[in-house]
């Protein structure tokens, strides 16, 4: 890596993120103790693959951001600094370049989930504050949870899901589920009324450091708990993370009555038109990488 003298604002270059960093990205979340796998990063790229980016100094890769669009609405994430590279405002620098790209393809609205050591850096930027997203964590138990009723396991994707997802979150990640029940060793349950009727569903896929549950949303409570049970029941030997918007309060008691302990929390935050989603409604948010 490249020292702190060789580095100046002039001297780092962006660029558009390939396949062929996927070690480096590893390497910085790492670095971060983040919870994000190689597959992580590789659905990034395969979504947006020219909405992703590395700065290189001196020729070494020392900082990354990733964008996601979803129609109008975008998301940032993944803003990391190498640990030599820190305190020179490499961070900036990426959301910046982040920000130019996503304002040239005009979208409506920009999200990001702040973690409490980007927040002052994104509220200068004009970016407002939404609702707090609060992770919990679940250390790995051997604990077996009864199969809850009326709820469909790992059935293939159809439109009814994001659709139903599209109700609640107010934006169109049609191409993220699709992408997500493709992935190896992810998870999908779904929950319908009598009438065929989707009332719920709740995904989740393999991290780091825990298996992360979500998205996850539903319309009553009852079917709330039903899907998240049914991830859960596959998920007993190992640690669990799962992100809850601060709205809703059932979602948040079914964690903590599941041996969830509150770990840390994210600000949702917005640039932009605010949207008009339902996080008393969302059971789980997908991440802090997609909202």
């Amino acid at each position: 890596m490249p020292n702190q003298k060789q580095i100046t604002q002039t001297s780092v270059s962006i660029r558009t993120m390939t396949f062929g960093d996927l070690p480096y990205c590893t390497e910085l979340v790492r670095q971060a103790s983040w919870n994000q796998t190689e597959q992580d990063w590789k659905r990034a790229i395969d979504l947006d693959p020219v909405g992703c980016f590395l700065a290189e100094a001196a020729g070494k890769p020392v900082a990354t951001t990733t964008t996601l669009c979803f129609d109008d609405i975008a998301w940032i994430a993944m803003v990391l600094v190498d640990e030599s590279a820190r305190g020179l405002g490499l961070g900036r620098k990426m959301l910046e370049h982040a920000l130019d790209f996503l304002k040239k393809r005009q979208v409506k609205t920009i999200r990001l989930d702040a973690t409490e050591m980007g927040k002052p850096l994104y509220g200068k930027l004009g970016f407002m504050e939404e609702y707090q997203v609060i992770r919990y964590m679940r250390p790995a138990t051997n604990d077996l949870l009864p199969a809850p009723a009326n709820v469909m396991r790992k059935q293939p994707v159809n439109e009814k899901i994001p659709a139903f997802d599209r109700r609640i979150s107010a934006t169109n990640r049609t191409n993220l589920i699709f992408h997500l029940d493709q992935e190896k060793d992810s998870l999908l349950a779904a929950r319908s009324d009598t009438t065929g009727n989707l009332t719920a569903y709740a995904g989740g896929r393999p991290g780091n450091r825990a298996f992360q549950i979500g998205p996850a949303v539903a319309l009553e409570a009852d079917d709330g708990k039903a899907v998240l049970d049914a991830i859960l029941l596959q998920t007993s030997s190992r640690a669990v993370f799962i992100d809850i918007p601060i709205e809703n309060p059932a979602a948040m008691d079914w964690a903590i009555s599941n041996g969830f302990r509150e770990q840390r929390r994210f600000t949702r935050m917005y640039l932009g038109e605010k949207v008009r989603d339902l996080p008393q409604h969302i059971w789980a948010s997908f991440g802090p990488e997609k909202g």
